[in-house]
């Protein structure tokens, strides 16, 4: 899962550049993609010194090895001067106009231009900074809980019932400890509500698997982060991680908020022709009340590089 950026974040300042020379590099060339939809918002990208955005990226991989679609795309907001940090989930049926493909859903990215894509045409739409971003596929998730043990997580009663009724377990309302299927399964449930449900979620097992992270001891962290780093790929340079690493400590004091894009009543829901298909829903935003939506709730009335 993409909350590895955390993990290494939280283990880094302890074992050293040996842990950074592991992490699979690859920059992205987002320039190629930059252009000023139609629909978007006429002001400039917005950012503010202190605050880090990272697109955490999860998707799988087809048979031959290529990118297929994302499944998850949050941005993690690290906001050091008010120690929040901020959580957005793309839906990833979001309607947009992806550069050198045309109007498609918003996972659709991933697979036709990878992380640059994806990033370019958030940063397009919506108008905040995405320049950093943690890549890994699902495939790799159940390795890293099986590494630390299981994760504790909150099911309301219609998760346990839902989870239970398609996967034969017996799990109850409340706190339970999950195994590895179990927290996959929990992070991809959609028919149980909506995709809205389903990214909720997938925020809150980052939470909690940062929690349980937390509470192991040095050699444990070390060797959860070892064993996964060969399954992350960043544009993170070393100095960003050493930097997010002195900070490590603090994070679980920080307060944490989230959001979704698009809003809540800021959509609507419409049927349109993909690769020839007719039929397909997707969701076409209003794209410049939610990019004023995520500006406000990622920058508030700190001053930003950007100007209406």
């Amino acid at each position: 899962m993409a909350s590895l950026l955390l993990v290494v974040i939280a283990v880094v300042g302890g074992t050293g550049a040996w842990v950074l020379s592991q992490l699979h590099r690859e920059d992205v060339d987002t320039k190629q993609y930059e252009e000023q939809p139609s629909d978007a918002p006429a002001w400039t990208v917005a950012s503010a010194d202190g605050i880090m955005n990272v697109l955490l990226i999860g998707a799988d991989r087809n048979k031959d090895g290529s990118n297929g679609r994302s499944d998850s795309m949050i941005l993690i907001s690290i906001d050091q001067k008010n120690q929040k940090l901020r959580m957005v989930s793309f839906m990833r049926d979001l309607y947009l106009d992806i550069p050198t493909v045309g109007y498609e859903r918003l996972n659709a990215a991933f697979a036709y231009g990878g992380a640059a894509l994806t990033m370019q045409t958030i940063e397009n739409y919506f108008r905040v900074s995405v320049d950093k971003y943690v890549q890994t596929d699902f495939a790799n998730f159940e390795k890293i809980i099986t590494k630390m043990g299981g994760v504790d997580v909150e099911l309301s009663k219609e998760e346990a019932e839902f989870m239970n009724m398609k996967k034969g377990w017996d799990l109850q309302e409340g706190v339970q400890h999950l195994n590895a299927e179990e927290a996959l399964y929990f992070s991809r449930i959609r028919d149980l509500d909506s995709d809205f449900g389903r990214t909720g979620r997938q925020r809150q097992m980052i939470l909690c698997m940062l929690e349980t992270f937390q509470d192991l001891n040095v050699t444990d962290m070390a060797g959860v982060v070892l064993d996964y780093l060969p399954y992350v790929t960043t544009n993170l340079s070393n100095e960003d991680i050493l930097g997010l690493a002195s900070l490590a400590m603090d994070f679980s004091s920080y307060e944490v908020e989230t959001m979704h894009i698009p809003d809540t009543d800021t959509y609507e829901d419409i049927q349109v022709e993909l690769n020839g298909v007719p039929g397909n829903q997707v969701m076409k935003p209003d794209v410049e009340e939610n990019a004023r939506r995520l500006k406000a709730f990622l920058y508030g009335n700190e001053d930003s590089s950007s100007s209406e």
